[in-house]
């Protein structure tokens, strides 16, 4: 037998003298199994680890210290060459957006706001310039949303940012403003921000792209909402010298939850608020076809007490004057037009030039002329009861209104970018065309005497007023401009065949509906 000698390592002895605890010498085959004549065995080693070889180490190595030079480039390329740096980063939203905050990168930020700004009119947007500069983050989600639309008009793939870029930044912004009102409501921090200017101004950005349902969702959210805030009642306010307490009379539903605005500023903004959640909201339902969600206060407004609104809920916060009236903190006496004065006794008899020198208030009069249109004839549609020299009265309102504008070559004083004067104004235009679309929807219902021929004169009107767009046409009024169009391009057409005549003012219309047509799909 071996000695001690030949015996191997602990563990390593073959499987019969491990079962049998003999002593095992490790050969071949081993003396303990020899002797009993058995088969000697052995179990199979573990496999040896499969440690990463040194090639891969190296490699994951050498894409570490990559990683740090572009990290240590993210840092200090801006400082010397960010132009070059950001050309040839690739296209990703890290660069746009701060991955830490979320928010828009400084760089860009410096372009949109400035160009929401400077375009502001166009999106019925007339909140105080200094509110605009700084505004709370809902709202500047929207702003930013809408100037990504207007820089991506001109955007290329050489651009900076690209189209693409700004594409994809537009769906992370929207996403921010649905995500804002939720935020605003939860944390009643600013609701006015939040739950109104910001849906009414993202609103008409989708109105734009043709996502109407969308559109539509947002701009009646914020229109219920400003009036569960009461901001449809706001009458007047002023203050008492420089430095006075603030002094207000709200008339209508006083059920709002809002504490009175600290300065005239706070005050002026929720007025332009209310006429740009108005305004998203009719131009919705101009556009999309779609109801207003305004709708019962608009019932009140025209006398409808079997709506079950009384009175007391009519919309009653005045139409917005020339900007230099809300100059300063003491503007005592000022009392602008309602809707339900608008109706009753014409418009621009208590302010004068106040009243004439707005462009956006003549726009929301004519806008709201076109909301009781809509009102009338639909409810002379469905059969619904109503006051029998209603439509008559709506109708000679609405001659009375578009009778008293000036002309198409009017500027707004307090606009900047006033084009040159004695040239037609589209801003102008587009009030004219939002009063005549309100004259042919009303006319529609077949309740008017002689209806046919007034509808004849109607679309030769706004015929004559797409002669004077065949120019530069603002992209924010491209929606509006077309649907006022095919309107008048229908009965005219109708007309034509009927009368054996056609009109010139049918070309017109055709050669800018073409070229809007042609922007919009370029």
């Amino acid at each position: 037998m071996p000695g001690t000698a030949t015996r191997i390592r602990r563990g390593g002895a073959c499987l019969p003298c491990h079962l049998r605890k003999k002593k095992c010498d490790g050969q071949p085959s081993c003396s303990s199994c020899a002797r009993s004549q058995i088969r000697c065995e052995y179990v199979s080693p573990p496999p040896a680890p499969d440690f990463p070889s040194r090639s891969r180490a190296e490699e994951l190595q050498s894409r570490i210290n990559e990683l740090e030079i572009m990290l240590a480039d993210a840092y200090y390329a801006p400082q010397y060459s960010s132009t070059a740096f950001l050309t040839n980063m690739q296209a990703s939203s890290s660069v746009l957006v701060d991955p830490v905050s979320g928010d828009i990168s400084d760089w860009l930020q410096q372009i949109l706001r400035p160009t929401m700004i400077a375009n502001k009119r166009h999106f019925n947007l007339y909140l105080h310039t200094s509110t605009l500069r700084s505004p709370p983050r809902p709202l500047l989600n929207a702003m930013n949303l809408v100037a990504c639309h207007i820089l991506s008009l001109s955007a290329t793939s050489d651009t900076r940012p690209t189209l693409q870029e700004l594409e994809e930044l537009k769906k992370l912004l929207l996403s921010k403003v649905h995500s804002g009102i939720h935020t605003s409501l939860e944390g009643a921090r600013d609701l006015i921000a939040g739950s109104v200017c910001a849906p009414a101004l993202a609103s008409q950005y989708l109105l734009q792209v043709g996502r109407f349902a969308e559109a539509h969702w947002l701009a009646s959210n914020a229109i219920r909402f400003a009036v569960s805030c009461g901001l449809h009642t706001i009458d007047r306010r002023w203050f008492r010298g420089a430095g006075g307490s603030p002094e207000s009379t709200s008339s209508g539903f006083g059920g709002s939850f809002l504490v009175p605005a600290s300065s005239a500023r706070e005050h002026h903004d929720r007025q332009m608020s209310w006429w740009l959640a108005f305004a998203a909201d009719g131009l919705v339902q101009m556009v999309a076809g779609l109801d207003s969600a305004v709708r019962p206060e608009l019932r009140a407004c025209i006398g409808d007490v079997d709506c079950g609104i009384g009175q007391g809920r009519e919309i009653t916060t005045a139409f917005p004057l020339a900007e230099s009236t809300y100059e300063g903190d003491n503007h005592a006496n000022v009392y602008g037009t309602t809707i339900t004065h608008l109706l009753s006794s014409g418009w621009g008899e208590g302010n004068g030039d106040q009243e004439y020198g707005c462009m956006f208030g003549m726009r929301m009069r004519s806008l709201a002329l076109f909301q009781i249109a809509a009102l009338v004839s639909d409810d002379l549609d469905t059969s619904r009861s109503l006051d029998a020299g209603l439509p008559y009265n709506v109708d000679q309102r609405i001659s009375a209104f578009i009778a008293g504008l000036p002309n198409l070559t009017y500027q707004d004083p307090s606009d900047t970018a006033n084009g040159i004067e004695g040239q037609i104004n589209p801003d102008m235009v587009m009030v004219y065309m939002l009063a005549y679309t309100a004259k042919l929807r009303l006319l529609a219902s077949d309740a008017l005497v002689n209806n046919g021929e007034q509808r004849f004169e109607t679309s030769m009107a706004v015929g004559r007023l797409a002669a004077g767009l065949q120019g530069e046409t603002h992209y924010g009024w491209s929606q509006i401009v077309k649907k006022c169009c095919s309107e008048a391009l229908q009965v005219l057409s109708a007309e034509s065949e009927t009368r054996g005549v056609r009109p010139v003012e049918i070309e017109s219309l055709h050669s800018l509906l073409g070229k809007l047509y042609l922007d919009t799909h370029a």
